[in-house]
């Protein structure tokens, strides 16, 4: 896959803080401005309110570049850029957006591979894209991917499971039969983990640090297991990447079960700037190139417009539990 060299952009990082509802045929969307925390039942409303978060001007043309989890993308991808290729009406108390789309995907690792090989204005990296193993954990899912020679081999896979939500939900039974804590959602659990504290005006302050060292040394465990599992040759290869919104929190332990692990620079942003690189590459007609990367527990956009790349993320707010499988 080859990235067209550029004029090195302006980078615009905007906080997804609406403060409104947002409409579609189907419903709305609520969005509570005191933590950017978005509730949605369904793909297509995320897919809708991430070109809302960036902020595109309306009646504009959008080449989309969309990521999708291996274990989903061969058998989904047709039908969903079928789905969301269309004529898109985004409307707010203040403003409706219009917007003609064309939507393309890709999955998700190839696409971290790709941010990370593709520099904004320099050529390709080529030691990442001859023989590369790249671990993507998000929240949902890890994504095992082995390139050669440019191309994904057919050792690349994802594991369920392998995620933050796995963590929430062993936090929520933690608290349930240590504590007795009760009314808890794994949402609410996210919440405890990035503090690492529970607290609530009913109980004492709880203290996670000891759970979460446990739980993410296991999680660590079983992606580097899961990796040796899918991967051929896994050992034997040289560089490793680490990336993801789970990333920063499991470097520490998987950097010690694997040799030489490299975490990359953008690991929450690696999907979405890597699949707006690509529409970039692919643009043609004056469209707006976009990057979208919609997780169960974040979603990232890009998109170049006039000459900066605006990008944002916001809480997805999903998990099977809470509003049935978001790929569903």
């Amino acid at each position: 896959m080859k990235i067209t060299e550029l004029q090195e952009p302006v980078l615009n990082f905007t906080t997804f803080s609406a403060g409104e509802t947002v409409k579609y045929s189907s419903g709305y969307i609520d969005i509570d401005t005191s933590e950017n925390r978005l509730h949605a039942d369904s793909y297509d409303k995320l897919f809708d309110t991430a070109l809302y978060a960036l902020k595109i001007p309306t009646e504009k043309i959008l080449s989309v570049v969309l990521a999708l989890p291996y274990g989903w993308h061969d058998g989904n991808s047709e039908a969903v850029a079928n789905r969301l290729s269309s004529d898109h009406r985004i409307q707010t108390k203040d403003t409706e957006l219009d917007y003609t789309v064309c939507v393309q995907t890709e999955r998700q690792g190839i696409l971290a591979l790709v941010n990370m090989a593709f520099g904004w204005q320099s050529g390709a990296n080529e030691d990442i894209l001859k023989n590369s193993i790249l671990h993507d954990c998000g929240g949902m899912t890890t994504e095992h991917v082995q390139i050669i020679n440019r191309r994904d081999t057919d050792f690349s896979d994802s594991d369920e499971n392998l995620g933050q939500w796995r963590i929430a939900r062993r936090l929520k039974e933690y608290l349930t039969e240590r504590y007795h804590v009760r009314n808890v959602s794994e949402f609410d659990c996210l919440k405890y983990i990035e503090n690492k504290e529970y607290h609530s005006q009913q109980t004492d302050s709880i203290d996670l640090t000891e759970f979460l060292h446990k739980e993410n040394q296991a999680l660590a465990t079983d992606i580097v297991a899961a990796g040796r599992h899918h991967i051929r040759k896994y050992d034997e290869t040289r560089r490793k990447y680490l990336t993801g919104g789970k990333a920063k929190d499991l470097f520490p332990y998987m950097s010690r079960l694997v040799k030489g692990l490299i975490i990359s620079k953008d690991p929450l942003f690696d999907n979405a700037f890597g699949a707006l690189k690509t529409a970039m590459n692919l643009t043609k007609n004056g469209a707006i190139p976009v990057g979208l990367d919609i997780g169960n527990q974040n979603t990232k956009a890009a998109a170049l417009v006039n000459g900066t790349v605006q990008y944002v993320s916001f809480t997805s707010a999903i998990s099977n539990r809470t509003t049935g499988r978001v790929y569903a």
